[in-house]
């Protein structure tokens, strides 16, 4: 009898363990249609009033030295004239989506000392190889991380590189030197050195 509640007791440990488990390790955004009569207004706004991370409710901006960032955006977006900064993890880790960050004023001074320019973030859309395919996407960003402005310039482009990589483009037999020829006047060597994927396919 006590064996049979131990085991008991030992199975609802497991699961109770498992489910936190599951529970830390999926964060997902769930974004319920917007119905703007459930969305309060934000009162005692100490600057401006922004869309909240679902883009549905307003919400007050963050203030100078607030968090803001994080997964999703859950820490909220600095006002006008700052700016989310998110330091480098002490450990010398690279900075993910996961990092919260402080408000501070935007100061370019600073930022042309360091290298950078000002810069507006524009919607920017394109593609990119990723093993193998054409991956599409569009981000918020101050310089254009697209190799590809369409899907459909993607496409070609990949096509061009598999038939560099199978040869296609040869149209007989022959030697390593006239294969280097034919393989520069197809543009298959700038191709697959500067695309870096023609080694992959």
């Amino acid at each position: 009898m006590a064996s049979s509640r131990i085991y008991v007791v030992a199975k609802c440990m497991l699961i109770v363990q498992l489910m936190i488990l599951i529970a830390k390790s999926s964060q997902a955004l769930l974004c319920l249609p917007c119905d703007e009569s459930k969305c309060e207004e934000p009162k005692h706004c100490s600057g401006a009033v922004v869309l909240g991370i679902c883009g549905c409710c307003s919400v007050c901006a963050k203030q100078k030295n607030e968090s803001c960032g994080g997964v999703y955006g859950l820490y909220g977006t600095c006002d006008r004239g700052l700016r989310c900064v998110i330091r480098p993890p002490m450990n010398g880790g690279s900075i993910t989506q996961y990092e919260v960050g402080v408000c501070e004023e935007e100061n370019w001074d600073d930022d042309q000392l360091l290298g950078f320019e000002p810069c507006n973030e524009n919607l920017i859309m394109g593609c990119n190889i990723i093993n193998g395919k054409c991956e599409c996407d569009s981000i918020r960003t101050c310089s254009n991380p697209f190799e590809f402005p369409s899907q459909e310039i993607c496409q070609s482009a990949l096509k061009r590189i598999e038939d560099c990589s199978s040869g296609k483009h040869l149209t007989r037999e022959m030697n390593f030197e006239d294969y280097q020829d034919t393989k520069k006047e197809s543009g298959c060597g700038s191709l697959l050195s500067t695309t870096g994927h023609g080694a992959n396919l």
